[in-house]
């Protein structure tokens, strides 16, 4: 498609019902044009026209109505599809959602900090899940197809297509393919690596060099920490040893001194002035969250009838003391309506994780594969979701239990050696429910295990912040198997505590034994 033949179609009409106002940008095979949505909201829509090749054009629309199905808030909707006619040449369009700005038009001028970096993988990270889940793969991974809606970010749809599915037309591999794609087609692996090369360049303005390409390529030493070991894991030559959605978030979220990696040079970003400059959001709203928190804990001081002390005095303002908590809990998200929807609870994986890997949700793969298909057939009520649970709510139930692998040992009797888990079964939370979270809600649970190993009885040890959480974690926790634990050569009854942590992103399971 010639891209000067299609800015002279500005101006005319598609099927009588999109205008062709203004020529967005185009490739030798697409051209963008911005139009009216018709009967959707907002009304501003962008227009999509490809050629009609004859081979492919039912495929191409398949691909389209397939996408346009899908229900995600970190997804460019898709809206109307047809064919048209415009200077002698048959077309296919699509109209979508259009979007303020995307990620290749803010890198020319200044790189993302790590904490916008971070911001940005989190939505990328739900939606693949999502799409893995479901057996598609976006398949077009890069700056540009990172955009960013008012103050959300959203990845675009219209390349979406089935996990190994043919390439609808020939074409050099892009600089962010992976280097299987031309023989095996696009793949959730082939994803990864297209996000670890967007993820460079993301924070240093550049893409990897890759000189040998039967090796990995090095990433560039200058990436800060977690996102040069992210990033190593991502572009791996075997696609079978490319780190997993979940491996990728763990190392996300995991404290510094976990992460081993050079500490780069901080230079401040030049700032940049736009009226939805999404990137620079996310780094003020932390502060403004942290500001507001401080107004409202002084205001309630201030005007508390109770207090006798002397309001005018400085140190008349008591702090409760710090609790240690970890730091996936403790993290604000910058803007509400950035947050991103639930990454799916159970996160697909290439490999299982490696018996020395720490881990990050305790199941197996095939407990995983059953939680989600269950979690797609059989979510609560959306009525039933808890109301807001805000970070002062979830604070206090982080605070209150320790990390499992900080625990200290119990102390088992003599000739006691406990079970294993069997089985496990992670709370089924909806989306709806899941979107309330903020920060992270911690519930514990404390069960009886019979000498066969079924659970007879669960208890809350830790209820956490909502009763909502708290019954689905009971629920989960009742259908638990153990391997019987043993007295000597014999089986006899245990106990557990099952600690779930529910966050946006995911539940996560820790079992401890504990003495019966």
């Amino acid at each position: 498609m010639n891209v000067d033949i299609a800015k002279k179609w500005e101006g005319q009409v598609i099927e009588g019902r999109f205008p062709l106002h203004r020529f967005l940008g185009g490739t030798d095979g697409s051209a963008v044009f911005l139009t009216d949505s018709g009967q959707y909201k907002p009304r501003e829509a962008a227009i999509k026209l490809i050629p009609a090749e004859s081979r492919s054009a039912e495929q191409q629309i398949s691909r389209w109505k397939r996408a346009g199905s899908l229900n995600h808030p970190h997804l460019i909707r898709l809206w109307e599809i047809g064919r048209c006619q415009l200077g002698g040449e048959k077309l296919l369009y699509v109209v979508m959602e259009c979007a303020d700005e995307d990620l290749s038009q803010i890198l020319p001028q200044r790189a993302l900090t790590s904490a916008e970096a971070g911001d940005m993988l989190r939505p990328a990270l739900n939606v693949l899940a999502y799409l893995h889940g479901r057996g598609l793969v976006h398949g077009h991974l890069k700056p540009s197809n990172i955009m960013a809606i008012g103050d959300r970010l959203k990845l675009s749809s219209d390349g979406i297509c089935l996990a190994a599915e043919p390439a609808l037309r020939a074409g050099d591999p892009a600089p962010y393919d992976a280097p299987e794609v031309p023989q095996a087609g696009r793949t959730a692996a082939a994803d990864v690596w297209s996000l670890g090369m967007t993820l460079t360049e993301t924070l240093l303005q550049r893409l990897p060099t890759w000189e040998q390409k039967d090796q990995d390529p090095v990433p560039p030493a200058t990436l800060p920490a977690p996102f040069r070991e992210i990033v190593r894991q991502c572009l791996r030559v075997d696609p079978s040893l490319r780190a997993s959605l979940a491996d990728i978030l763990t190392r996300l979220d995991a404290p510094p001194a976990e992460v081993a990696a050079p500490a780069p040079a901080v230079i401040p970003p030049a700032p940049i002035v736009h009226r939805s400059r999404i990137w620079l959001r996310f780094a003020y709203g932390g502060a403004i969250v942290l500001a507001m928190l401080v107004a409202f804990l002084v205001g309630l001081r201030l005007f508390n009838p109770s207090s006798s002390a002397d309001r005018s005095a400085p140190d008349a303002v008591e702090t409760p003391a710090p609790q240690p908590v970890e730091p996936a809990a403790a993290k604000p998200t910058p803007r509400e309506n950035a947050k991103p929807a639930s990454l799916a609870a159970n996160l697909p994986k290439h490999l299982p994780p490696s018996v020395d890997a720490p881990p990050v949700e305790t199941h197996s793969t095939r407990a995983a594969s059953e939680n989600l298909t269950a979690t797609r057939s059989s979510a609560p009520d959306a009525s039933a979701a808890p109301s807001s649970t805000s970070p002062t709510e979830s604070a206090p139930a982080a605070a209150s239990t320790s990390s499992p692998s900080s625990a200290q040992a119990p102390a088992f009797p003599p000739n006691f050696v406990p079970g294993e888990v069997a089985r496990q079964v992670l709370p089924l939370v909806p989306e709806e429910a899941r979107d309330t979270i903020r920060g992270t809600v911690r519930v514990r649970v404390r069960v009886a295990v019979d000498p066969a190993g079924d659970v007879t009885a669960a208890d809350l040890d830790t209820p956490g912040p909502s009763h909502y959480f708290a019954n689905l974690s009971l629920d989960a926790a009742r259908k638990w198997k153990f391997t019987p634990a043993k007295s000597g050569a014999q089986d006899v009854a245990s106990a557990w505590t099952l600690r779930f942590d529910f966050s946006q992103i995911a539940t996560k399971a820790f079992p401890t034994p504990v003495t019966p």
